[in-house]
């Protein structure tokens, strides 16, 4: 009987495996990040962002300012609300970096989301690239790419599908403010893979992984007077 039974339990695991993880149960690390302008070659991370998922759940929110060794310019100032003031006593790139990276070691993360994530990807593999940091990025998948292929609207910047899909909105420009609606979002993306017959992690990832390159992710300009 228990050989039966075992048996049983070898046969119904076998299709689980080959569907692979489920996306009701794979962990998303939804990513934001501040910059202090587009160019890794000439600009570093000012705010990291970090809102972790599961089964349409949030199980943990990560934040930190970066203290950028450089002054702010003008136009980041007026787009984030972030100044100098505000970065005394933030921890500096290394320490920042090692925080969010035990938050996606500790949380499991198996996958990190991004609105335009080769943007956010640029800037942490650059950043990562600069410490000896004890574990690998998980890949990355693009809620805006996924967003192009399966919500019809006119504009698919996070602004405008935060206000067709009425998603609560959070604080703009700022890290986790931007975080919170982009999970808000990625549950809605989630719902439409499954409708798609998408329910694996793999799937998802041959559906919207990022390329090497891809559009900017914003006009960095201060907002108008009548804004």
């Amino acid at each position: 009987m228990g050989e039966e039974r075992a048996s049983l339990h070898r046969r119904l695991r076998v299709p689980e495996a080959r569907r692979g993880t489920s996306t009701r149960r794979a962990v998303f690390g939804v990513v934001d990040l501040e910059t202090t302008g587009l160019s890794t070659d000439d600009h570093l991370i000012l705010e990291i962002g970090l809102v972790v998922q599961c089964g349409g759940r949030v199980v943990r929110r990560f934040s930190t300012l970066v203290d950028v060794p450089a002054p702010i310019p003008r136009s980041i100032v007026a787009l984030t609300g972030i100044s100098r003031r505000d970065l005394e006593g933030a921890p500096g790139e290394e320490a920042a970096l090692r925080a969010f990276a035990e938050v996606v070691r500790s949380e499991g993360v198996q996958a990190l989301v991004a609105h335009n994530a080769p943007f956010d990807r640029r800037f942490l593999e650059r950043a990562w690239a600069r410490y000896p940091l004890a574990m690998d990025l998980p890949p990355f998948l693009c809620s805006l790419r996924l967003a192009r292929r399966w919500i019809r609207a006119p504009r698919h910047g996070l602004d405008a599908l935060v206000a067709q899909l009425g998603i609560r909105g959070q604080a703009r420009h700022r890290a986790l403010g931007d975080a919170e609606m982009t999970s808000a979002l990625w549950t809605e993306l989630l719902a439409r893979a499954r409708l798609r017959g998408i329910h694996s992690l793999e799937d998802l990832r041959s559906a919207g992984e990022p390329g090497r390159s891809g559009p900017r992710r914003r006009r960095v300009t201060p907002p108008s007077a009548s804004a």
